[in-house]
């Protein structure tokens, strides 16, 4: 299975530029007390997320335009989304590695530093269950999903209760959801390998656009799995 699409601000790596894997994470700011006897108060600070890192190579006719892109957009220092899966970040390039070999063959290292963890701060949101789970598909369908069977599922009587055929063909209409941005995904990032960063960027605006939906939709299903185990 490959790595999913990688959004960048208006960026979208394609081919061998997207990595093998992304590392996230990071550490919880602590303050540690230590007390007489051995015994510690700790006090937790807040998130630290680390930075996200990672490698590959920029290939073909346009490799050392699109190399020289990513470098632009590192030296404005701008704020930018990135965008895989269900992951979106507000990050700032912090260092841009390229390696030139040859026009066409541009291995190249970004490390990226988290404004934000997006996704983390909208499912921290208070509001209920079945709220954030229809509030992700209206989302999703900002960004082009058609998402009214799967909507129409998730509104029927005991789609939220465990074991019942409700959440049996809520599940099932996800799914299908699911299966369909995929494609369309898939559809918008063949458009983006040889395309020039000078000429229309429309292909690179629908894999940005259906690349979030695929995480919101994603999001929405992992809820309701969750409530129907």
């Amino acid at each position: 299975m490959s790595f999913p699409a990688v959004m960048l601000g208006s960026v979208a790596f394609a081919d061998f530029e997207v990595p093998e894997s992304i590392r996230f994470g990071g550490a919880q700011k602590l303050a540690v007390h230590r007390l007489p006897g051995g015994a510690r108060v700790i006090d937790a600070m807040g998130r630290d997320d680390a930075d996200l890192t990672w490698s590959g190579f920029f290939t073909g006719a346009t490799a050392a335009d699109r190399a020289r892109l990513v470098d632009q957009m590192r030296a404005q220092g701008d704020q930018l989304a990135l965008i895989w899966d269900a992951f979106c970040y507000n990050v700032v390039i912090r260092r841009f590695d390229v390696e030139y070999r040859n026009p066409f063959w541009l291995p190249y290292r970004i490390i990226c530093t988290v404004v934000w963890d997006d996704a983390q701060e909208n499912a921290a949101t208070t509001m209920p269950l079945s709220s954030s789970i229809l509030g992700d598909l209206e989302a999703a369908a900002g960004y082009g999903a058609d998402v009214l069977q799967a909507r129409s599922a998730l509104g029927a009587a005991n789609a939220m209760s465990n074991g019942s055929n409700a959440i049996a063909i809520a599940n099932s209409s996800l799914s299908a959801l699911s299966r369909n941005v995929d494609r369309m995904v898939e559809s918008a990032g063949g458009k983006v390998g040889s395309l020039h960063p000078a000429s229309d960027i429309s292909p690179l605006a629908a894999l940005a656009k259906f690349s979030m939906a695929r995480g919101l939709i994603a999001r929405a299903a992992r809820n309701v799995s969750d409530a129907s185990s």
